[in-house]
């Protein structure tokens, strides 16, 4: 995986979240997978329970519409099949 790339966004917070999802579909769900293993080595977690956390996580990122959650929420909507 690339350390860092760059890319050139446009549009709405939200919009640019998608663009973002779309140009680092694999990169994004490399991360992912990456973050569960680690946290459920460390927590002794289940998939199950770790993907519990994750999701009352989004629903209280959900709430809140500043220009990080609205971008996060348009890169989620490239992978609705991540955690969550």
């Amino acid at each position: 995986m690339p350390i860092q790339q760059y890319l050139e966004i446009s549009g709405s917070p939200f919009e640019q979240g998608i663009q973002h999802g779309e140009a680092f579909r694999k990169m994004v769900k490399e991360l992912a997978d990456i973050r569960l293993e680690i946290f459920q080595k460390e927590t002794q977690f289940t998939r199950e329970k770790t993907i519990k956390i994750a999701s009352k996580e989004i629903q209280i990122l959900s709430k809140h519409k500043d220009l990080e959650s609205t971008e996060f929420f348009g890169v989620k909507n490239r992978f609705p099949y991540l955690l969550i």
